[in-house]
């Protein structure tokens, strides 16, 4: 059970007892870490501060670097604001848990990909309410709004929470850019805190083909890789990137059952491999059979998008995926002044009143974004989209026992990323993206002239720009209701 999670409690009466292996445990002040023998553990003390990583860490400057070299250089006699940015260089998936002069802070990486959950009383904190369930009892919503919310058609087809809230009154979720005061019993937003930097395009892509690279030939000095192509942008930098490192890498495209073998899904993953003269594994969904739950997984997580674990292609090699990237691709258009009607529809839950009530109190700190810089519409996706859609569908994978690690988790990266004008990084027409690809490349004709996700959506959305009609029928879109 509770396959690679962790909980952090004052409950003394605490244990995992469902478990025939052994949980990893350690007292951190009035609290007791459990963490999953699988769950890698990783600490520093020193006479004022102690510092636990659950999950890794790793280096673009130096990636041969393990996590016991990188937490081990860390400066931890600091602030929790010090302590944050001293990590953010990192990519990586984890939990850092931080204990200095009585004052117990925690929080998680870039995109909290490693879930935090907690109870309101900042009793107990965990990977899922499910878990947290051990040690408090999960108060059910009464207000008839809520209810309708997590009853609703959206909801269950989603199956991913609003916000910082949850299914339940008494538990909330851990969003990216936030820390958790233990001691305080507060949750802090952290980011932005210093105003955004704009950086010239050519400059933020060599630093940025850099620090890819750099990533991913981390993870491979640990880590046989499995890495998938398809017809995007995304996946196609990781590739490029990946070059340095190929002999530990294989590379896929997952066929689904409704593609043919001349989708773009499949054509440009064969010619994109050709080039560089690399195999590629075509996985065929038929031929994926499922297999036996042995980490009661279904059991495992809250509201699991799936009761059956599908083989495992590449088993024993760590996943890479191109997720994060989104959130310097304008993904949720340019709307200045979007209402929280209007955000809800974006994330997908029009005309619902829990997630409009949740998005309103999230646009009060849009005057803070705005004054630092940053567009809200970015920081949306940062943290709702990437912070709760593809967080949990990480926890799911790590649940089932397979690890999937994305290289563009990073603060630093991300934050770089962001540095460019918007204009150049739109979600149909990413300059900034492009140019990274060039440099990878260097600069390969073949590569260069091939389309990324040829739709016939990005060809109208090419024509639209051309006319300059492209921001305006967003717009209206979404105020209609349409996309």
């Amino acid at each position: 059970m509770f396959y690679n999670q962790f909980i952090l409690t004052k409950s003394r009466s605490f244990a995992p007892n469902w478990s025939d292996e052994s949980w990893n445990k350690e007292n951190i002040g009035d609290f007791f870490l459990f963490c999953h023998p699988e769950l890698n553990l990783t600490k520093k003390e020193t006479e004022k501060s102690s510092i636990f990583l659950l999950g890794y860490v790793h280096d673009w400057e130096f990636p041969e670097q393990s996590n016991e070299r990188i937490i081990a250089g860390l400066d931890i006699d600091v602030s929790i604001i010090d302590l944050i940015y001293q990590l953010s260089k990192f990519s990586g998936d984890f939990v850092i848990i931080y204990q200095t002069d009585g004052e117990i802070f925690l929080f998680n990486d870039a995109c909290g990909q490693k879930e935090v959950y907690y109870d309101v009383n900042y009793q107990n904190f965990g990977s899922q309410p499910k878990l947290l369930a051990e040690v408090v009892d999960l108060v059910p919503y009464e207000d008839e709004d809520s209810i309708n919310f997590f009853k609703s058609i959206e909801f269950s087809k989603k199956k991913h929470f609003v916000n910082e809230s949850t299914h339940v009154k008494n538990v909330k979720h851990l969003l990216p850019n936030h820390y958790l005061d233990l001691n305080a019993k507060n949750t802090v937003r952290f980011f932005p805190l210093f105003p955004r930097e704009e950086r010239p395009l050519k400059e933020v892509a060599q630093k940025a083909a850099v620090m890819i690279k750099g990533y991913l030939k981390s993870i491979a000095y640990r880590n046989d890789l499995a890495l998938a192509v398809t017809g995007g942008f995304d996946s196609r930098t990781l590739f490029l990137a990946s070059l340095e490192v190929k002999e530990k890498c294989k590379y896929y495209v997952f066929k689904h059952k409704n593609m043919d073998h001349n989708h773009y899904d499949i054509v440009f993953p064969k010619k994109i491999t050709a080039i560089y003269q690399q195999e590629l594994h075509v996985i065929e969904e038929e031929t994926i059979g499922s297999v036996e739950d042995t980490t009661n997984f279904s059991q495992s997580v809250d509201f699991p998008s799936t009761n059956t674990i599908s083989a495992d292609a590449f088993k024993g090699r760590v996943y890479i995926n191109g997720n994060i990237y989104e959130i310097a691709r304008n993904s949720f258009g340019y709307q200045k002044n979007a209402t929280a009607a209007d955000l809800a529809f974006k994330i997908g839950f029009n005309k619902l009143k829990f997630p409009i009530k949740e998005y309103e109190r999230w646009l009060k700190d849009k005057p803070g974004f705005e004054k630092q810089g940053y567009h809200y519409l970015d920081l949306l996706y940062w943290e709702e989209r990437m912070g709760i859609w593809l967080s949990k569908g990480r926890t799911e994978m790590n649940a089932m026992g397979k690890t999937v690690k994305s290289p563009f988790n990073s603060r630093a990266l991300i934050e770089l990323l962001l540095s460019v004008k918007r204009k150049d990084r739109d979600v149909h027409f990413n300059n900034l993206q492009k140019e990274i690809i060039r440099i990878l490349s260097d600069n390969n004709a073949e590569i260069m002239a091939m389309p990324v996700n040829p739709t016939l959506k990005r060809k109208v959305f090419s024509i639209l720009k051309k006319l300059y009609l492209y921001n305006l029928v967003r717009y209206i879109a979404i105020k209609a209701r349409i996309f």
